[in-house]
């Protein structure tokens, strides 16, 4: 028995194209539903939807730290393993 790989190719095509028209089809619905739940709940405040890019978040206001070292030259180094 010949197995048509041709036409095997053919259908998982097929029902791939499918699949995805179907999970477009769900995807455009929930973001409708989405934007009708948006509507209703009246319009957001632009700051709280905006997240801050890192340069804004660098100078913006909060707090600041200095960053505490140790002295170098403090930490005493073991003295190498003789292994004779």
């Amino acid at each position: 028995m010949a197995v048509n790989w041709l036409e095997i190719a053919k259908k998982m095509a097929e029902d791939a194209r499918a699949q995805l028209a179907l999970n477009r089809q769900r995807l455009q619905e929930i973001l409708a539903e989405r934007a009708r739940q948006q509507s209703a709940q009246g319009p957001q405040p632009e700051a709280a939807s905006v997240r801050p890019n890192i340069k804004d978040f660098l100078l913006g206001p909060g707090p600041r730290f200095e960053m505490t070292l140790p002295k170098r030259g403090r930490w005493k180094m073991r003295p190498p393993i003789d292994l004779d």
